[in-house]
């Protein structure tokens, strides 16, 4: 029996294939479960007008997730923490503190989740973070941690995401 596929199955078919299946395996699990329609005419126009629907649904949220970026990008975000000699936080800067000031600053929420980070920021610096919106879309953002009040802080105050003072001085070595 001919059938089309309405939701992905594990090493059987993806979501909108056409195949061929037996008709016992049809009538018995795919069918009644709705994970699969018969093949006429009417379905094959149907399934093709609901793939075009999501091809037009996911150009339009691209395109809004292209322009969010060029917002994310165009910021600064700036936090201010206690901080102890050495440039080193009382404390540090998360994924979540970032995510949360963006979202004020570009005026739409950003997901902690999307904010790559490999550890939280625990000194006073620069750092680049990267916000992945979609797969294919992804942003830089600039981070500046200063300490509070001003206090000027000596060696290790500009970093790349990711690297500790440590790091930053064998590579320099």
């Amino acid at each position: 029996m001919k059938v089309i596929f309405l939701e992905d199955i594990p090493s059987v078919a993806q979501a909108g294939e056409t195949k061929t299946v037996k008709d016992g395996y049809a009538r018995n699990y795919l069918l009644p479960r709705k994970l699969a329609v018969q093949a006429t005419p009417a379905e094959m126009r149907r399934v093709q007008s609901i793939k075009k629907a999501a091809a037009v649904r996911v150009a339009k949220t691209e395109e809004e997730h292209r322009e969010l970026a060029k917002q994310i990008s165009a910021v600064t975000v700036s936090f201010t923490a206690k901080a102890g000699e050495g440039g080193r936080l009382f404390g540090s800067v998360t994924n979540a503190d970032v995510a949360q000031k963006l979202s004020e600053m570009v005026g739409r929420s950003i997901d902690k989740r999307k904010v790559e980070m490999a550890e939280p920021l625990k000194a006073i610096g620069t750092f680049e973070l990267s916000v992945k919106l979609m797969p294919n879309i992804e942003a830089k953002v600039k981070v500046v941690v200063e300490a509070e009040g001003g206090v000027p802080v000596a060696a290790g105050a500009s970093a790349v995401a990711g690297q500790t003072e440590s790091e930053d001085k064998s590579a320099g070595s």
